[in-house]
């Protein structure tokens, strides 16, 4: 499965919700947390909980303060890179359907489809400090709430949420000529798509011998401007881009499994021990052995 685009997985199949929360220990129900760039097919309105929280969106960093919220639309590239001890934060995600009801409606068709497609819209910060947006804030608060709390979980709460999240859609399209458009330029979207191709082709092959000039191939394009494409986005090489996954991907597996540090460096792509264990405690501060040990 592609560890970046995400497929969120549902409790109920027949009730696509859910709301993932995050603090600096991790992610539940189990996701993609703290500094774990993806993008997946689901909208995603993010409230912060507690503290101070930075994003990360299509290579640009935005900053949210405790009871902010953000909106995060469909195949928008995303991850927290930075939250503070205490900080905390969650995800709601649900499919676009929604807010159509049905398949090819004219509700999708007009008001869901134009601001949901080719990242016309990537994103919308919410604060409490514009009425709009206080009011959206609201209701989102509110969805947190009927969800969380199973113990007042009422007759057709699932009504409940659905109807606050059309509410908030509403709120949100009567409201665009306040918004600041951070639509992106035809050539931009040309970016975009090759680094998803590029991210796609890391995380399918990370296991294996890749280099540069084959992560430029995966989406036809030279070395040198992979690397702009990377920084771009990710402020970062296509290299160390490669290093910082290899040693994620090798987490779960220093706490699973009984292999010697060896084979695990071999399984997440690293041909020697000793580069792995160096690129692991330039992250870390200690050796791959002792991680165990901390979590």
């Amino acid at each position: 499965m592609n560890k970046q685009h995400e497929k969120n997985k549902y409790n109920d199949p027949h009730f696509p919700f859910e709301i993932y929360r995050t603090d600096i220990t991790g992610t539940f129900p189990e996701g993609h947390g703290f500094n774990d760039l993806h993008w997946h097919e689901e909208l995603q309105f993010t409230l912060i909980k507690s503290g101070e929280v930075c994003i990360q969106i299509n290579g640009e960093e935005i900053v949210l303060q405790e009871n902010d919220g953000i909106f995060i639309n469909s195949g928008v590239i995303h991850q927290m890179i930075a939250i503070g001890t205490g900080s905390s934060y969650h995800s709601i995600t649900f499919p676009q359907s929604f807010l159509g009801f049905f398949s090819n409606s004219r509700l999708e068709i007009n008001y869901v489809n134009p601001y949901t497609e080719q990242l016309v819209l990537p994103y919308i910060i919410l604060t409490s400090n514009v009425t709009w947006q206080k009011n959206a804030l609201t209701n989102l608060w509110e969805i947190e709430k009927i969800y969380l709390d199973t113990s007042e979980q009422k007759v057709a709460w699932q009504y409940q949420i659905a109807t606050l999240i059309v509410q908030t859609w509403l709120t949100i399209i009567q409201s665009l000529e306040f918004i600041t458009k951070k639509g992106i330029s035809q050539k931009s979207y040309l970016h975009f798509e090759r680094i998803q191709t590029m991210l796609r082709f890391i995380h399918e092959n990370y296991a294996e011998s890749i280099s540069l000039a084959d992560i430029a191939q995966s989406a036809s394009i030279s070395s040198s401007e992979c690397t702009r494409t990377f920084k771009k986005f990710t402020h970062t090489t296509p290299y160390k881009y490669l290093i910082n996954y290899r040693i994620k991907r090798s987490l779960d597996l220093l706490l699973m499994a009984t292999s010697p540090i060896s084979e695990i460096a071999l399984n997440v792509g690293f041909n020697q021990t000793s580069h792995f264990i160096k690129e692991f405690k330039k992250q870390f501060g200690y050796p791959p052995k002792q991680y165990k040990d901390f979590y």
